[in-house]
């Protein structure tokens, strides 16, 4: 499918990209937003050039607390010792250059080697031949940071998207109720910030953090599409990392209280985490365990299938600055059940969706009866419809340029 571009580039724009997170071998979901933003970038402007900054990331993280991970980060390291570059087009590279890196909490740690390693990459390119333009971190840290120091270093302007609410930033990098000057400062000084959601701008300004732009995160529409099939039943589906904060617990109590009305309906729950066995045997002591199908890990390629498979899509989380499973829903033409946890109230209108209170059993268990008994009254082709204008490639990507072709001093 050609799409058009609105802003036309007349000259190659070459971006130095430096994500926080990024998949890999080892983790094939960690930042898989990121990539698929710059391969729609690479895709839908191929004038722009993306190079983008890979050291393994969170394969070779060490950290105090996890010493499991911390071996695996030895071992990942004994086997990843070259460096290398992945073409996966004419105007997106991979650069690889394996490097550990290591908590605050450690001696000489923080962002220290993933600033070493990232200048390397970066001067590479540049002794190359390669012209950078840009600089585009992906999370203040601590891609912002090392994009800051950068910056200085080359004179390079930068951009950071930030994807994560100050309240999931380490308590080090406040004082007194305000981000310490280097969080400060990596802010102040970005050409522009890109926030995911109106509700992460909102958290920002309260730390006088204004220069803000509010572009989603994307979802490609060729990959998430409606697709129509009839069930017996009629199928709630969730799909989160099994952890704290998704709102789990409170999902299997209103199913408790729901199925008293309602006994014709499946919960499919997918995904991996910490809690699982936890909730796996809370949802035998309420006695739902015959109503619940648990997926377990759910493949990026397979996720599709669920969404289309559904009838509703349904994640109660307690804090969410974005939410891509609920823009993946729509893609899909589903319905959507939220709590008003951030980022999904950005998402959920009154044609897609229904928003429940936080923590709120009865709501979330009415929510799900309204659909159950009005499903018919939600139209999918106007569900996708809105999705398409608001969160697909073309809608994020030219967004996402205009702030790169804005903040670029081309020099002839």
């Amino acid at each position: 499918m050609e799409i058009e571009n609105k802003f036309p580039i007349s000259k190659n724009l070459n971006v130095f990209i430096i994500p926080s997170w990024y998949p890999s071998t080892n983790d094939v979901v960690s930042g898989i937003f990121v990539k698929e933003q710059v391969s729609a970038i690479s895709n839908l402007f191929p004038n722009v050039a993306c190079y983008v900054s890979c050291w393994g990331q969170q394969s070779g993280h060490l950290s105090l607390r996890n010493l499991r991970q911390t071996k695996n980060a030895f071992l990942w390291r004994i086997v990843n010792f070259k460096s290398k570059i992945c073409y996966h087009s004419n105007n997106l590279i991979e650069i690889f250059s394996p490097s550990l890196s290591w908590s605050c909490e450690l001696p000489f740690g923080g962002h220290n080697s993933i600033l070493s390693v990232n200048r390397r990459n970066l001067n590479d390119l540049i002794k190359s031949g390669v012209k950078i333009d840009l600089i585009h971190a992906h999370v203040v840290y601590p891609a912002g940071v090392v994009a800051s120091i950068l910056s200085k270093e080359f004179d390079i302007p930068y951009v950071i998207t930030e994807h994560l609410g100050p309240t999931r930033l380490p308590k080090m990098f406040f004082s007194d109720g305000k981000f310490v000057k280097l969080i400060y400062d990596t802010y102040k000084n970005a050409r522009r910030i890109i926030v995911v959601s109106e509700f992460l701008n909102k958290e920002l300004s309260k730390f006088e953090i204004t220069n803000t732009l509010v572009i989603p995160n994307l979802v490609n529409e060729l990959n998430f599409f409606p697709q129509s099939k009839k069930s017996d039943r009629f199928i709630f589906f969730t799909l989160c990392v099994i952890g704290e904060g998704k709102g789990i617990d409170l999902l299997l109590y209103s199913i408790q209280k729901f199925i008293v009305n309602f006994r014709n309906v499946e919960f499919w729950i997918g995904g991996e985490g910490a809690r699982l066995t936890y909730y796996k045997d809370l949802a035998r002591n309420l006695g739902i365990s015959h109503y619940i199908k648990w997926l377990g890990k759910v493949e990026r390629d397979d996720a599709a299938r669920y969404f289309q498979d559904c009838n509703v899509f349904v994640l109660p989380s307690s804090y969410e600055t974005f939410g891509v499973v609920f823009a993946e829903a729509i893609a899909c033409g589903k319905p959507i059940i939220s709590t008003k946890c951030g980022g999904p109230e950005s998402i959920v209108t009154k044609n897609n969706g229904l928003l429940v209170e936080l923590n709120n059993i009865t709501q979330l268990c009415n929510a799900m009866e309204f659909m159950m008994k009005n499903i018919d009254k939600y139209s999918s082709d106007e569900i996708r419809n809105d999705f398409i204008q608001r969160f697909s490639r073309k809608a994020v990507v030219e967004k996402i340029v205009g702030v790169y072709l804005s903040n670029v001093n081309f020099k002839n």
